[in-house]
């Protein structure tokens, strides 16, 4: 039977192991102690809804984000994305999905098109497909006319706009943006977040999971807002029940 959430997370804990790190200069080494970044961490979400996911640095979102894109495996508990367990399923998950992080990982000699073949390739696109998606990427992240522009030449507003449509060259399924707005002016920041739910959201149909420490800046876009504080979750919340 199918299920309404794309994501479904039951008691997910994530704890990294003992670390070898040096203690003084004289090369003694110590094992620091395990660290818990996540604890009982439970929740879902519905198909073609945009979500915060709001919390202080250090609270485990980056962790979350990683863990749903396959990039870091749960200690304990269970992550679904589509109904797929992303460690059993790791590869079908990555499909599906797209990962918008701060490291926009481009290359300022090359075009914007350019950009988004080589990463096209990386995700193993045949090429024909992977020119199509990317055409479609920068149309509907707004820059339809600057594909065989420099991105030296882009400001970083755009620059962030390639960075979404990088995230989405493989037409997925759920978004998973890791501070999208982070180094960005207000304003371009505020016009960025309203397009990411006009057009990925409302228009095409997409699933948005959105980290940010800004949580008025969520509370404009987002239909609820999943609280993190100290690696446990405080809540589920719609914007109204959220005062900042």
């Amino acid at each position: 039977m199918a299920t309404r959430n794309i994501i479904e997370v039951i008691g997910l804990c994530k704890r990294f192991p003992p670390q070898r790190t040096l203690k003084d200069p004289a090369g003694l080494f110590r094992l620091r102690d395990p660290k818990h970044v996540l604890w009982d961490i439970s929740f879902g979400i519905e198909k073609g809804s945009i979500v915060g996911l709001i919390g202080e640095n250090g609270a485990g979102k980056t962790t979350l984000l990683r863990i749903l894109a396959t990039l870091l495996y749960p200690t304990s508990g269970s992550v679904s994305v589509d109904g797929l367990d992303v460690v059993r399923h790791d590869r079908a998950v990555r499909e599906i999905i797209g990962y918008v992080c701060t490291d926009f990982g481009l290359s300022n000699q090359l075009n914007a098109l350019d950009n988004l073949l080589y990463f096209g390739a990386l995700q193993d696109l045949p090429p024909s497909l992977a020119r199509k998606r990317a055409l479609e990427s920068l149309r509907i992240v707004g820059l339809g006319d600057e594909a065989d522009k420099l991105v030296y030449r882009f400001s970083s507003g755009m620059k962030q706009r390639l960075n979404i449509a990088k995230g989405i060259i493989n037409d997925p399924k759920l978004i998973l943006m890791d501070e999208p707005t982070r180094g960005l002016d207000p304003g371009i920041s505020n016009d960025l977040l309203a397009y990411v739910k006009e057009v990925l959201v409302r228009q095409q149909g997409k699933t948005v999971l959105l980290s940010t420490h800004n949580q008025s800046a969520a509370q404009m876009i987002c239909d609820s807002m999943i609280v993190l504080e100290k690696g446990r979750l405080k809540g589920v919340f719609s914007r109204d029940q959220l005062v900042v």
